[in-house]
């Protein structure tokens, strides 16, 4: 898991984040299908707000359109204040993963 995050510090927050519902990081897998189909949702979808002719109210609303947060907006913490808690529960008691073939 390590390997697909710059930076083991990172990996180890993220592997503590399953501590604190509803926080979620993904699997690379994961991430990575979802991030391809939401480009094509927005390459294809008319209506989508990645298309210039589509009015937002506002243009943060781009950002927020579709958007997978993992559990952030719906957890009662920021993630400042999560962060070195993240860490400390990454390091003593990180989610076990199979870790992916590398891609050769």
């Amino acid at each position: 898991y390590q390997r697909r995050v710059h930076g083991a510090k990172v990996a180890t927050a993220l592997e503590g984040m399953h501590h604190f519902a509803p926080m979620l990081a993904f699997d690379v897998p994961t991430a990575q299908a979802l991030m391809g189909a939401l480009l094509v949702y927005d390459l294809r979808c008319p209506s989508s707000a990645a298309q210039p002719s589509t009015v937002l109210d506002n243009p943060l609303y781009l950002f927020a359109a579709h958007a997978v947060h993992g559990g952030c907006w719906r957890c009662g913490y920021t993630f400042e204040s999560l962060s070195k808690a993240c860490y400390v529960m990454g390091w003593l008691r990180p989610q076990r993963r199979v870790a992916a073939p590398a891609p050769e």
